[in-house]
């Protein structure tokens, strides 16, 4: 398995790689999967009721390739541990549906062979970015991205780079969040920029107050 530092974080074009006709079907579902993403990342219980309701209409739909869509993005949302549930689940109905692209995918997701050509645009550049280490351009390479996608690769991107730097990266990340009020996701923040500052011998005092407050809100057990 890959580890997840590794493995490209994208969500948004998981519905919308597809050269399927638009249908009324695919506009509920994608919203209830918009939801799902929204309520996630704000530590909302909520959020499963969505994922229920969106893999119900495509079910209902006998469209079985979403839904392994569904799963594969609910198993990259999981940035804490291997949802491996989700992902045997995401693989289960792309086979069953002989849905190729999300074969692919999951392909990558589980470190087999995959056709690179063959993954989403995101995913393509997300490799090739990972393969020239230009971490300078980073943000610039972004700049079109979803936000959850920017947030999740900077975050990635910030353990890997010296102390300044993850600071810029997570920093970032930081902003992006807030502004969207993704509790989650400022936690998760919020925990990547303790380390660092740790690393170069800071004060931690005030940002373990706030790491502690999200943890109540969110409901953590450490």
């Amino acid at each position: 398995m890959k580890k997840l530092s590794t493995v490209l974080i994208i969500i948004f074009i998981l519905f919308g790689c597809s050269s399927k006709k638009i249908s009324p079907v695919f506009l509920e579902g994608e919203g209830l999967f918009e939801k799902y993403i929204d309520n996630y990342l704000k530590g909302k219980q909520v959020s499963e009721v969505y994922f229920d309701k969106a893999v119900n209409v495509f079910q209902r739909a006998d469209d079985f390739c979403n839904i392994s869509r569904l799963y594969i993005a609910k198993f990259v949302l999981n940035e804490e541990s291997n949802d491996i549930k989700s992902l045997e689940s995401a693989k289960f109905f792309a086979d069953t549906g002989k849905c190729g692209d999300e074969q692919n995918i999951i392909n990558y997701l589980t470190d087999k062979e995959y056709i690179l050509e063959k993954l989403p645009d995101h995913y393509q550049k997300y490799i090739r970015f990972r393969n020239s280490k230009k971490y300078e351009e980073l943000l610039d390479d972004l700049k079109d991205a979803p936000e959850y996608f920017k947030s999740r690769v900077l975050r990635k991107t910030a353990n890997e780079l010296e102390s300044n730097n993850s600071l810029i990266l997570i920093d970032e990340a930081y902003k992006i969040d807030k502004f969207n009020g993704w509790t989650l996701n400022i936690y998760r923040d919020l925990k990547i920029k303790r380390d660092i500052l740790v690393k170069i011998g800071s004060d931690i005092s005030e940002i373990d107050l706030r790491i502690n407050n999200l943890e109540h809100i969110l409901m953590i057990k450490n």
